[in-house]
């Protein structure tokens, strides 16, 4: 699970990004070609839309939600007999609306569809029908010549343009409609093309004249490779450095991956290249593996030769290359820093290459810290998310050796909720074959004690940027920085009364600290399963088989417990019963765990230990795709 610091960090770049999107939403539109009526209208979208985001800021969402949607419902009108003019003028106004449709949909509230903007009206006087824009002799050219060795002659980013039918199938082109496509969009915000290449204004207004007229294609085969047709000149194949190998590092380098170069990345690539769908140029830097491929440009890295290697070209502006990140070079003390790990190799130090980058990160952090500079980083940690929730609501706490206690209930009873945990340690470790000396999480698990749902959804919605299902009791966080459980407690209810919960939060974060990538659902199950191995007489525990199979009965797919398509309380049960299951083969679910332990990828782990992905041997298909508004 991510951490709560990751969380808050996600949180306020999203109220960035959608500040960002309204910026400029005041603009006068003063352009000679609209109306007053229509300008005095766009400046009414844009004025609401900035309301939007200022409700948006102070977490007001819904109200947010409501006005995005009169502001759409008063673009659909200005524009359902729009002309060319207005349409483009609309066009960033209509943009806007539809990030901040993403983005409130992600916090729960919905403004309704956001209506495509309609083809605009044709006027006859300005059309000549001796001169139209031909696809076979001007359009191909131009995209062969820019656009060839990506989208041509390959499909980077899903987009084929080999032929006039892929094109014509692809989102990249909105027939009658030049500022709604896509292919405009990235050429006038300069993300494309890419390698150096750069399309003339005069190619640009080519392109935006074929799509406003329709996007017809007069060849004889819609099927024709394009470089086939007219006068299109593909361009030359560059020269490509291969992908350099992951090297495992020796322990004698002086900078390390982990703990001294991913920090940097994730502090000034993310949105870019970290945490995006849609990276820079191709170029992801979601793990280690991704770093080294590189994007469009190719491998950044030229291992043993900073001087040879895009990455640090790019961070020192050498040899005319543009400056990363685009906010303004970094400082020199950190451009250093990335300039002697190329030097000595780039090599890896991490579990493994294909984790995610964030992971690599906070394990190698952890890695760094004694067991008990950790305790005190994650009570210190504790102490935060706390004060973030229940801002100047006093607790009390209590300190075990496992388990770092805080609430508003009295001290006893925290102590006792310790007790509780402390009784567990010897039989997780034993359901997990651990290691009987040492703590059972290094740097402990933090319990979270709230005595009042209000309280314990706020952590939810303040450390997890996510609302709790009223069906959950307790809850759990892992990502090797934070481990954490989360558990309900109502002021007339005693510590006895609540310890089977107590057992599923903490077995969970338990086995979710088994390895670097563990997923949510393995750690859920094998949480539930260890907590019946603790309380098997427990009426509550005797229910969850029962409850388990009649989820299963209503599941449209075997697999959806694991791709998320079921409620997360409901997802928790089926997972018991495969873990369960899985614990039925001893030597296979051993290995599994020792392939964990060693920095193996949970899927690689699995596979190894079972012989197949847990997708492959549930059948499961990846979870349904959203269409695009």
């Amino acid at each position: 699970m991510n951490s709560p610091v990751n969380h808050i960090c996600k949180f306020a770049s999203a109220i960035i990004v959608f500040l960002l999107a309204i910026a400029g939403a005041s603009n006068s539109f003063a352009q000679d070609d609209i109306n007053r009526r229509e300008r005095r209208e766009l400046e009414r979208i844009a004025a609401e839309i900035q309301t939007a985001g200022q409700q948006y800021t102070v977490q007001d969402f819904e109200a947010s939600a409501r006005t995005i949607k009169e502001a759409n419902e008063r673009m659909v009108r200005l524009t359902e007999e729009a002309d060319a003019e207005l349409i483009q003028a609309a066009a960033p106004l209509h943009n806007q609306l539809t990030q901040a449709r993403t983005m409130l949909m992600e916090q729960g509230a919905d403004p309704g569809e956001i209506q495509a903007l309609p083809s605009p009206m044709q006027d006859p006087e300005n059309t000549d029908p001796d001169a139209p824009v031909s696809f076979v002799r001007h359009v191909a050219p131009i995209i062969v010549a820019k656009c060839g060795r990506c989208h041509v002659q390959g499909r980077r980013g899903g987009f084929s343009f080999a032929s006039f039918n892929a094109l014509d199938n692809s989102t990249a082109v909105t027939p009658g409609n030049a500022p709604q496509s896509r292919l405009i969009e990235v050429i006038e915000s300069g993300e494309m093309p890419q390698g150096g290449l750069r399309i003339e204004p005069a190619e640009l207004e080519t392109l935006k004249k074929w799509i406003a007229a329709g996007a017809e294609f007069d060849g004889d085969d819609p099927d024709a490779n394009l470089a086939t047709l007219g006068n299109a000149t593909p361009p030359p194949e560059p020269e490509r450095m291969p992908t350099p190998e992951v090297q495992a590092a020796t322990g004698n380098e002086s900078v390390s991956f982990g703990l001294h170069v991913a920090p940097i990345l994730l502090e000034n690539c993310s949105g870019c290249h970290i945490d995006t769908t849609n990276p820079r140029g191709n170029f992801s830097m979601a793990n280690f593996q991704q770093l080294l491929r590189g994007g469009d440009s190719g491998p950044p890295i030229r291992p043993g030769s900073a001087a040879q290697s895009t990455l640090f070209h790019r961070l020192t502006g050498a040899n005319g290359a543009e400056i990363m990140p685009p906010t303004g070079k970094i400082a020199d003390d950190k451009i250093a820093v990335v300039e002697t790990w190329i030097n000595e190799g780039a090599k890896f130090d991490g579990r493994a290459p294909r984790t995610s980058m964030q992971t690599i990160a906070a394990t190698a952090l952890a890695a760094s810290q004694s067991h008990e500079d950790l305790v005190a980083a994650r009570q210190e940690l504790a102490l935060r998310n706390w004060k973030m929730v229940m801002t100047d609501t006093p607790h009390d706490e209590a300190v075990t050796e496992n388990f770092y206690v805080l609430g508003t209930a009295d001290p006893e009873v925290l102590e006792e909720i310790g007790d509780i945990a402390e009784d567990m340690v010897s039989d997780l470790k034993r359901s997990l074959r651990a290691d009987e000396d040492g703590p059972l999480v290094k740097g402990n698990i933090a319990i979270f004690v709230f005595q009042s749902r209000y309280d314990f959804s706020e952590f939810g919605t303040m450390i997890e940027n996510r609302p709790i299902p009223r069906e959950l009791s307790s809850h759990w966080g892992f990502d090797t920085i934070d481990a954490y459980a989360v558990v309900l407690m109502t002021r007339n209810q005693d510590p006895g009364d609540i310890k089977v919960r107590i057992a599923t939060a903490v077995s969970s974060a338990y086995a979710a600290s088994q390895g670097a990538d563990v997923p949510a659902w393995f750690a859920d199950g094998a949480g539930h399963w260890m907590a019946s191995r603790v309380y098997p007489r427990e009426d509550e525990v005797k229910e969850w088989e029962s409850q388990a199979e009649i989820v299963m009965n209503n599941m449209e797919n075997p697999g959806d417990f694991v791709t998320g398509r079921i409620p997360e309380h409901q997802a928790a049960l089926v997972s018991y019963l495969f873990v369960n299951k899985l614990r039925g083969s001893t030597g296979s679910f051993r290995r599994l765990l020792g392939n964990l332990r060693e920095g193996i990828p949970f899927d690689d782990s699995f596979a190894e230990a079972f012989g197949q992905t847990p997708a492959e041997m549930l059948g499961a298909n990846p979870p349904r795709r959203r269409g695009r508004n």
